[in-house]
């Protein structure tokens, strides 16, 4: 339980250094818990590089969707104006 903890506490401050941005996308859908529990023997560098790549993945997903979203707007600009009222 120990090492558990204190692998929980150390993905969560890897998390709280990255920018705030990054980490809201992040952490909204990860299981710390989870993650703290599977990577048992890594060390904090390791750590790190997961949660560096994946708030990265997380960043670049969000920013596909926005494309996708502006790309609908612009095939539709009806749309946009049917939601505003």
């Amino acid at each position: 339980m120990e090492i558990f903890l204190q692998l929980y506490l150390l993905i969560l401050c890897i998390l709280l250094s990255v920018p705030l941005k990054c980490m809201y996308v992040c952490v909204q859908d990860v299981d710390l818990i989870y993650l703290a529990n599977v990577t048992h023997g890594f060390s904090g560098a390791d750590l790190t590089e997961i949660c560096q790549r994946a708030c990265k993945l997380a960043i670049r997903m969000s920013i596909e969707a926005e494309i996708r979203n502006e790309r609908m707007r612009q095939q539709n600009p009806d749309a946009d104006m049917v939601g505003d009222r």
